[in-house]
């Protein structure tokens, strides 16, 4: 049995929460558990991925987030949404194997500073 750090994004929650989560037989049990369902992942940054139940993507009534694109206009920062994300997800980091793994404190830092607020994950910029 193990525990480890991920990042926690609920559907109508006004924060994010960092929460250490109890890993008993199998890591995706853990995952499955707090996203609903069946996750599949997308990779957003490094060996950072988010976690996410495919079955609700689309569901605009368990909107969770925005990941958008940031664009200056006219020297101010926009973010046009790119992807929206429903339904609970998990950030977690990832060993060489793509396996999840606990998030260090400095991946928890990024990941913060990426949300511009709580509908918005900055995570494409276009040049």
């Amino acid at each position: 049995m193990a525990i480890i750090k991920v990042i926690v994004a609920e559907v109508g929650k006004e924060e994010i929460e960092v929460r250490e989560i109890e890993i008993k037989a199998n890591i995706y049990d853990a995952l499955e558990e707090i996203a609903d369902g069946d996750v599949e992942s997308i990779s957003i940054w490094n060996d950072v991925v988010l976690w996410l139940n495919l079955d609700v993507q689309g569901d605009s009534s368990a909107f969770n987030f925005n990941l958008t694109e940031k664009v200056q206009i006219r020297n101010i920062d926009e973010y046009e949404p790119k992807v929206s994300v429903s339904g609970n997800v998990v950030f977690t980091g990832t060993d060489a194997d793509g396996e999840p793994v606990g998030l260090t404190e400095d991946e928890i830092a990024f990941i913060k500073s990426k949300f511009v607020n709580r509908q918005t994950y900055h995570q494409f910029t276009r040049k």
